[in-house]
């Protein structure tokens, strides 16, 4: 790949202040201060100049600020990007439009009626606590299911497209690689030197033996290789090149050697003319549109680009990614991603349970309306899921609980609908076997923390739409391999009293 095509396809670099030629955004509004007599703002402005972190840890930092500005009523200054060297401890600071077009964040705040201020950054606020916020966010998000995609952070995500995704650079790597080289998996290696630093001062104390958070590259191969044995083709690597503690030839030797997978490297498509020329914030751009694009990628948990690749590709796709996988969980394989990038706890991001996973099978007739269920699980606390948002684009199941878990058993329960003219009550059977009382939607039914699971549920729609629709309840009982399902009015309970561990409602038109 030559530098031609690098020069047609990269933006130049542009100075701390000429990325806003051309686009216009809100300057900052003057008006008089009725006591003083004097000019004062009329926005309150936060930003921060700039956080020398990774990409994506200045990408959720980013959000946090839009976030916090969106609460407080305030105008935002854009910060500037950072390119970080880990090998040479250097930090450089590069435009942000470089990185991201800026239209696309004037777009999101004028949605969300928050002011874009065309000034210089500022340090009113914290980097790291507009981080600790975005993260924050990401991490509720994601455990939604499908109702964050039309929400602040899946919207804001969903259109922080880089300059580079559209651009014939990354069009003829992804094309070179996975048309033509036609591989299948995308693999993280995050074994740089700068990881080792961190696991040994911040993960192992914390972690120690409980996660596989520090493989070496042949331990996470022999996990893909467990997993995926049928897989011989080749595997592309994203990772930091000049941070690996063994070179990329003894690498690709070795697991070539062993498992007989053939290792491919940006470097060896980009050729080192390109790949000088690109800063290392740029290479680590190209390298999560290719984790994006993957038809199957494999990283770390721990690691925040692993995270949110899936979370972004949950976003972008509008459905959650299922080629996500982590070699970070203990044990011989690798573990299957159900959270949507949503945890960095191993064990989290693998559970089922993170799926909600339908219990009956799609209907022509099935309606998505926006419902919310919220169900108490013992040994867990309480998970909510939403079926859709008022006027939302995408919906998901209205369901909570695994099928055969066995151990996270129901204990309670409440349900709302958010469609004018169409309400809901329920009751519940408790443990002992008695029916509840009767509940108006949004209260709660059952007990919290007492360990007595439910063993029933009954539900009926209310209000002049129950006329247009017909509800039904499919449920999962501990130790019964079949589920019951009844119509709305009908009790749902098993032929031998079981608890309830699972449960889906599902909405149909008459």
């Amino acid at each position: 790949m030559s530098a031609a095509l690098l020069a047609e396809t990269v933006p130049p670099r542009l100075g701390a202040r000429s990325y806003w030629q051309g686009f216009h955004c809100v300057a900052a509004e003057q008006v008089q201060d009725e006591e003083t007599g004097r000019d004062r703002q009329r926005h309150p402005m936060i930003g921060y100049s700039a956080f020398e972190v990774g990409l994506n840890n200045q990408k959720m930092a980013l959000l946090g600020l839009f976030h916090q500005a969106r609460e407080q009523g305030a105008a935002v200054t854009l910060p500037s990007m950072v390119s970080f060297n880990p090998a040479l401890g250097i930090h450089r600071r590069i435009a942000l439009d470089r990185i991201f077009p800026v239209e696309v964040l004037h777009r999101f705040a004028r949605a969300y009626g928050i002011t874009l201020l065309d000034a210089a950054p500022v340090d009113s606020v914290g980097a790291f606590d507009c981080f600790m916020l975005g993260s924050g966010l990401v991490a509720a998000t994601g455990a939604k299911g499908m109702a964050a995609l039309d929400d602040f952070t899946g919207h804001f995500f969903r259109g922080l497209l880089p300059r580079l995704a559209q651009l014939p650079l990354l069009q003829q790597l992804k094309g070179e690689i996975f048309q033509a080289r036609r591989v299948g998996v995308v693999v993280q290696l995050r074994i740089e030197k700068d990881w080792a630093a961190y696991a040994r001062s911040s993960l192992d104390a914390s972690l120690g033996a409980d996660e596989d958070y520090k493989p070496g590259f042949m331990e996470i191969f022999d996990k893909i290789a467990q997993t995926m044995p049928e897989y011989r083709g080749s595997v592309y690597i994203v990772c930091d090149e000049t941070d690996l503690p063994t070179s990329k030839d003894e690498i690709r030797a070795a697991v070539l050697a062993r498992y007989g997978l053939s290792l491919v490297w940006k470097s060896d498509i980009l050729g080192a003319d390109v790949g000088s020329a690109l800063s290392l914030l740029e290479q680590s751009v190209l390298d999560f549109e290719m984790a994006l694009s993957a038809p199957v990628f494999v990283g770390m948990s721990r690691s925040t680009f692993a995270n949110m690749a899936c979370f972004e590709a949950f976003c972008r796709r509008g459905r959650p990614p299922e080629g996500h996988f982590i070699y970070n969980l203990p044990g011989a394989r690798l573990g299957r991603r159900y959270d949507r990038g949503a945890s960095v706890v191993p064990t989290i991001v693998c559970d089922l349970l993170q799926g909600r996973i339908p219990l009956a099978a799609p209907h022509h007739a099935d309606r998505s309306l926006p419902m919310t269920l919220t169900a108490h699980l013992s040994n867990l606390g309480d998970v909510t899921t939403e079926s859709c948002t008022p006027g939302g684009a995408y919906a998901g199941p209205l369901c909570c609980g695994h099928r055969g878990d066995g151990l996270r058993l129901i204990e309670g329960l409440s349900l709302a609908s958010h469609v004018p003219g169409l309400g809901l009550e329920y009751r519940v059977r408790l443990s002992d076997g008695q029916w509840s009382a009767w509940h108006a939607q949004g209260n709660f039914a059952g007990t919290r923390g007492l360990g007595q699971q439910l063993s029933g549920l009954n539900l009926r729609l209310t209000g002049p739409l129950s006329m247009s629709y017909v509800c039904h309840l499919v449920a999962s009982f501990a130790g019964q391999p079949e589920l019951v399902q009844v119509e709305g009015g009908q009790d749902c309970v098993a032929e031998v009293p079981r608890p309830l561990e699972a449960v889906q409602l599902i909405v149909r038109r008459r």
